[in-house]
């Protein structure tokens, strides 16, 4: 049986758990749950914060498509395996169905680093990823539906933290790298182009930077028929080194929405 105490929750890797007090959480306190049927079960918990889950809820989210013949039992069975790699008293069964109590997930501990802020906070927040989320959940639960929109939402808040303090700092290198990661998962997010080209610029890359606008401006132009920056200018700043005919200093290339 786990150890009392808090349980820690792992979701962004490997679903694992841990028992470790507030404040003290790590990585590596996490223990990876066996079993495909146990994991799904935890995250459908674990995403509920505290609130009761039914049964028929859970095993809809544990079984899918594909129930056993006693759902009932087999969810009861499950329910008392996972118990055992939790600490005492953290999955409570009630009239109702069950719930989580004194727990938290690495979500959590996320969110409250970027609530704290700062490039201390962001890099530590960063390590809490442990892999890829949700790939030792399988197809067709709505669990992994559900953790995959919960997971996109943090790591969008901690992209867009830590991206605006690089661009700030000037540590441009980082910036490129999270603007690019962003790009990449959505080319349509204009915000995310506009990092990236400022980015680009910043390490006196200002024609890569014209070459990602022009590619955003074909791709909205094309499929969605409108174009970038609607709803003011964008401005990317560009080094006279790029031109040596540019005077010192700095020069600005605006593009002015239509």
């Amino acid at each position: 049986m786990a150890a009392d105490g808090p349980a820690l929750i792992g979701v962004l890797g490997p679903i694992a758990v841990g028992a470790c007090p507030v404040g003290a959480e790590s990585p590596d306190r996490l223990v990876a749950v066996p079993g495909l049927r146990a994991r799904r079960l935890l995250v459908s918990l674990a995403l509920a914060d505290g609130r009761v889950i039914s049964a028929d809820r859970l095993i809809d989210h544990v079984w899918a498509d594909d129930p056993p013949r006693s759902p009932h039992s087999a969810l009861h069975t499950q329910v008392s395996r996972l118990r055992k790699l939790l600490p005492e008293g953290v999955l409570e069964g009630t009239e109702n169905g069950y719930r989580l109590r004194n727990s938290r997930t690495d979500l959590d501990v996320v969110d409250t680093l970027l609530a704290e802020g700062g490039r201390d906070a962001h890099d530590r927040a960063r390590q809490w990823w442990r892999g890829v989320p949700g790939d030792d959940l399988g197809d067709g639960s709505p669990a992994t539906a559900t953790l995959s929109a919960r997971i996109r939402r943090t790591q969008d808040a901690l992209d867009g933290a830590q991206l605006t303090a690089s661009l700030a700092e000037g540590d441009f290198a980082t910036a490129r790298s999270i603007a690019e990661q962003r790009c990449a998962r959505d080319p349509f997010d204009e915000s995310a182009h506009t990092a990236l080209m400022r980015a680009l610029a910043g390490e006196g890359r200002a024609a890569d930077a014209l070459v990602v606008f022009d590619r955003l401006r074909r791709r909205l132009s094309t499929e969605l028929g409108t174009d970038p920056g609607g709803r003011g200018v964008v401005v990317v700043v560009m080094p006279t080194t790029v031109r040596r005919s540019l005077s010192s200093g700095l020069r600005r290339l605006t593009w002015c929405c239509r």
